[in-house]
C-alpha cells in the first residue's frame, strides 16, 4: 500500500490502485479530472 501512496503522489493526473486479480499496482489516466492539484492531502 505504501507503493500505491508513493505513485499517487508522483503521478497526480493518474488513478493509482491495487489490482487484486493481477497482483499489481495499476495506473490509469483520470478521464474527468478538472484539477488534480492537491488531490492528496
Amino acid at each position: 500500500m505504501e507503493a500505491v501512496r508513493l505513485f499517487a503522489f508522483a503521478l497526480p493526473g493518474y488513478e493509482i490502485f491495487m489490482d487484486g486479480d493481477a497482483y499489481a499496482v495499476v495506473a490509469r489516466a483520470r478521464a474527468n479530472a478538472v484539477s488534480t492539484k492537491g488531490a492528496l492531502s
